[in-house]
């Protein structure tokens, strides 16, 4: 699928693409935002409970909480990051497919104008393959 292709070949239309990731990774840093949120309240409301019950700030019940919220923290806000990363790969791969077709008819008709008797031709993964059809049929 990469056949030695640089991450710039992947960036067909910069600005459709940019915007994509950009959703993306807001998306996903709204999800790690709400996630902390949620952790940092519950680990409050497990405290206010130990307060109630009058344990000492030293007590072993505070002092495992204090070790489990950190771990947690740390392993959610790597396995967030990771995700994030991954759906913006993924992102990337799709949009790269998607906008494919767009770029080849660009090109197709940028070439087509001088000349070329060419027919379009988009690649096996890409989608949209209909749009190919089309295209040639019409300019037969």
């Amino acid at each position: 699928m990469f056949k030695n292709r640089k991450i710039s070949n992947y960036i067909l239309f910069p600005k459709v693409q940019m915007r994509f990731l950009l959703v993306t990774a807001l998306t996903s840093l709204i999800a790690i935002m709400f996630a902390l949120y949620e952790i940092y309240a519950s680990f409050n409301y497990l405290k206010e409970i130990g307060q109630k019950m009058n344990l000492s700030s030293d007590s072993s019940y505070f002092k495992l909480l204090n070790i489990q919220e950190l771990m947690l923290y740390k392993n959610i806000l790597i396995s967030l990051i990771v995700s994030m990363l991954i759906g913006l790969f993924i992102n990337l791969i799709i949009t790269h497919r998607a906008l494919g077709p767009f770029y080849r008819i660009k090109v197709f008709f940028s070439q087509y104008k001088k000349g070329s008797g060419h027919k379009i031709k988009f690649r096996q993964s890409d989608y949209m393959k209909d749009i190919e059809e089309s295209i040639n049929n019409s300019l037969d």
